[in-house]
């Protein structure tokens, strides 16, 4: 099975520990979303692959090493440009370029992916702001990984009223930001792949892909295609965050639409089999069925 740890909220950065308790234990319980009442369980398997996505690594940093030895890893650091002004409460760009290379040096340059994602103009965060400060990351960023993974902001509710005045990126924004990503990218020696995204980039040499795909995670087996959004081509994987957890109050996420990021303080327990809170009255326990899930051939 794949797990996704996490793209609902951000897991490594603010639940190091209740994650490290689920892993030691075997098990996690997961409420889902659109049914708060169905609880699914999920067991960790050796063969099963952990996928990790966060904006700050360093408190799992010092687990990573014995996590791969159990399982296979693979991690998605997302390191864009912006200031506290869009990212709150995210570490500065050279805390986590630092972190950055320590965790590629524990799992290897194959074995992480660096995200420059979303990418939008927005006040000052124009078009030149995005070819210096991509062009800067790729310096910092090319010995330790050799792929990047990016996508133009896409607008989902809440979003304008916590930035005011967003729009996507216009056609002409993206075609200029796009011509120079490539140039950059390939003087550096990385390969750019766009997520999620519609439009055809095969004349600037970017191919659309899954993030979480065979070929990001180094599978031989391709499994079913997830299509969590419009665009996706990840396959299956199994989420374990929930919504509205994340610590971060970056602008513009999309997993926390009432952007309160304060459930977690009263109701996190690190020792909980549940992320958030615990089991309760009329709470139906799923047990998943790994049939459906990607056969791999390891």
């Amino acid at each position: 099975m794949i797990f996704n740890i996490s793209s609902r909220t951000d897991i490594p950065a603010f639940y190091t520990p209740w994650l490290l308790n689920r892993l030691s234990e075997g098990y996690v319980l997961v409420r889902n979303p659109y049914d708060m009442k169905c609880v699914i369980r999920y067991d960790f398997h050796e063969n099963d692959i952990l996928c990790f996505v966060s904006k700050d690594f360093s408190p799992l940093i010092p687990y990573l090493e014995d996590i791969a030895k159990r399982f296979k890893i693979h991690l998605y650091y997302t390191v864009t440009g912006y200031g506290r002004d869009i990212e709150r409460n995210v570490p500065s760009i050279k805390d986590r370029v630092s972190s950055f290379s320590e965790a590629s040096k524990i799992v290897g340059k194959d074995n992480i992916s660096w995200r420059y994602d979303p990418v939008m103009v927005y006040g000052n965060y124009d078009v030149s702001f995005h070819k210096r400060a991509f062009s800067y990351l790729c310096n910092c960023l090319s010995s330790y990984t050799g792929l990047c993974i990016f996508s133009f902001i896409s607008l989902y509710r809440g979003m304008s009223v916590r930035m005011p005045g967003i729009r996507p990126v216009s056609f002409e924004n993206k075609q200029e930001m796009l011509s120079h990503m490539q140039e950059e990218a390939k003087r550096y020696g990385i390969y750019l792949q766009s997520c999620a995204i519609g439009d055809d980039y095969s004349k600037y040499s970017i191919r659309q892909a899954g993030c979480i795909s065979c070929e990001v995670l180094g599978l031989q087996a391709c499994g079913i295609l997830k299509r969590s959004r419009p665009g996706c081509l990840c396959v299956e994987n199994r989420d374990i965050g929930a919504y509205g957890t994340c610590r971060h109050g970056c602008l513009y996420c999309y997993a926390d639409s009432g952007f309160s990021g304060s459930q977690d303080n009263e109701e996190h327990d690190p020792i909980s089999p549940f992320l958030i809170g615990y089991q309760m009255p009329g709470d139906r326990i799923v047990f998943h069925d790994c049939s459906s899930q990607l056969l791999l051939d390891l």
